[in-house]
């Protein structure tokens, strides 16, 4: 309808109709357009949304916007980085994953909605800029989910100021790809769930790592870590899971996949007196399959933290060992009350597991190891896992393997019950 690739035309729903708003270089106009009731659903269109036509400016559609309102955005690349401050918004591609984003968002206002875009950015060290979705001050209710980031030398796909409390976020059925640093989470409660972080870059700006955890209360649940070449990462120490701020606690890490890397787990503290504690680690496979990763790496380090629970779990090819438990004489807290049961310990270095002397409160055991090392408790087994298929990374141990009955409560050990 309008020849200016400016255009930005906002759906209002009235009787029946929508009606067509075009502003263009000061003008406005406003045309009568019937749909019908289907096409209404199917595009999402409601008396509060905004399309912003491929070659428009989504800064200009935010400037529009109120209050729960919705900004479509149409095929194409949009080389912005905009300051959200509006809360109960929802920005979202239309149609799906076909609208790339050359920079990103800063977030201050409260339950907004990142939705079906892609994303990646061209800046490296400038802060904030360096993260493409970054929830600077507030953020609280952030959604952002089914997006797709790439190639980003600068830092995370996602992150949070270090000093925001911000609450209650949900990162869910996100693909990044080929990023310095996966997600980054702060503040209280959030539900990181179903996504897939893929091919770690060191660009020579920070470490890089799967993702890192800090705050309260989160759960990380069914996500996917995987496809880093030990040649991309210069001198970065990959890690799935980094935590290194006291206060760190009721952390659920649940169901996730991480495949090459230095440790799947390094949790330490560097900046307070308050330490980590209460984190439960279950239900995952830490595998690795590169050489770079394997001669140098451990399953998970817990480091001036205590009260961690790792249950069922699988460690495959780590060739330091699976877990390990340090104390720094610099922090007055040493590793207590651990719980390391119900695992599988495939093809790692010797002692797989074992508990300080000076620790308290420590239980192992009913664990399963193959090739290695000696057992560290009476209750657990030295055998094959038999895992189904681990030519094709089917990790459920086969029917009939020891693994189906020697844990705890004769119930199953490792991440994956038995076929």
């Amino acid at each position: 309808m309008f020849q200016s690739k400016k255009s930005l035309v906002v759906f209002i729903m009235l009787s029946g109709f929508i009606i067509l708003v075009g502003i263009i270089a000061g003008r406005s106009e406003t045309t009568n357009h019937k749909w019908n009731d289907d096409t209404i659903n199917q595009a999402g269109f409601s008396n509060h949304s905004i399309l912003v036509k491929t070659g428009g400016s989504i800064k200009n559609a935010y400037d529009l916007a109120s209050r729960g309102d919705t900004i479509f955005i149409e095929e194409g690349t949009y080389k912005e980085r905009i300051i959200l401050k509006k809360n109960n918004l929802t920005i979202r591609g239309f149609t799906r994953r076909t609208a790339t984003i050359s920079g990103g968002f800063e977030i201050w206002g409260d339950n907004v909605k990142i939705e079906q875009l892609n994303f990646t950015n061209e800046t490296v060290k400038k802060w904030p800029d360096r993260y493409t979705i970054f929830l600077r001050n507030g953020g609280n209710g952030t959604e952002i989910t089914d997006n797709y980031f790439f190639d980003i030398p600068g830092d995370a796909a996602i992150s949070a100021d270090e000093h925001n409390t911000v609450s209650n976020v949900t990162i869910k059925d996100n693909l990044i790809y080929n990023c310095t640093m996966g997600i980054d989470i702060h503040g209280k409660n959030w539900l990181v769930e179903n996504n897939e972080v893929e091919k770690l870059h060191n660009y020579g700006y920070g470490d890089s790592d799967y993702s890192r955890f800090h705050g309260t209360g989160h759960v990380i649940k069914n996500n996917f870590y995987h496809g880093t070449d030990p040649s991309e990462i210069g001198k970065a120490h990959v890690d799935c899971f980094q935590t290194f701020r006291g206060g760190t606690n009721n952390i659920l890490i649940e169901g996730n996949t991480c495949y090459d890397f230095h440790q799947g787990i390094m949790s330490e503290q560097r900046d307070s007196n308050d330490n980590t504690n209460n984190i439960t680690v279950t239900n995952n496979v830490f595998a690795n399959f590169k050489k770079g990763f394997i001669d140098h790496s451990h399953g998970i380090i817990v480091h001036e933290s205590d009260h961690y629970t790792i249950r069922n779990n699988t460690f495959i090819n780590m060739g330091v060992r699976g877990i390990l438990f340090k104390d720094d004489p610099n922090f007055p807290f040493s590793p207590d009350y651990e719980i390391v049961k119900d695992n599988i310990f495939y093809q790692v270095g010797s002692p797989a597991y074992h508990f300080l002397k000076n620790s308290i409160g420590c239980e192992g055991g009913h664990n399963l190891f193959f090739e290695s090392g000696d057992l560290p408790d009476s209750l657990d087994v030295q055998t094959d896992s038999s895992f189904f298929d681990f030519n094709s990374l089917d990790f459920h141990p086969s029917s009939g393997s020891k693994a189906c009955n020697c844990g705890d409560n004769r119930s199953y050990v490792g991440a994956l019950p038995c076929k």
